[in-house]
């Protein structure tokens, strides 16, 4: 399940409570896509309620922060538990993705 908020004209924030294999193409590009027309310069993705990270959610992800970067935005990831901090800094996504705990 997702749950899109848009913070400011700078920020928009899509928490993420389950890993995104859960969901078929389809209804996870739905939100993609919306993060992607957005103005917003900073999406960030907020993991708080994601309690382990598999392959197939990194890659999502992965895929979302190269459509940003092509339209020059930032993306960032926060609300880690232990688990998934220390697999993203294991992975050392933190050198591509600005990661906080």
């Amino acid at each position: 399940m997702f749950f899109l908020k848009e913070i400011s004209k700078d920020e928009n924030v899509l928490e993420v409570y389950d890993n995104l294999e859960l969901y078929n193409q389809s209804e996870y590009e739905l939100y993609f896509k919306h993060l992607e027309a957005g103005n917003q310069r900073l999406v960030t993705l907020d993991l708080t309620n994601l309690k382990v990270i598999n392959a197939m959610t990194l890659g999502r992800i992965v895929c979302l922060r190269q459509r940003l970067l092509q339209e020059e935005r930032t993306m960032r990831i926060k609300g880690c538990n232990d688990n998934v901090y220390k697999t993203l800094k294991f992975l050392k996504s933190d050198r591509v993705i600005s990661l906080e705990k």
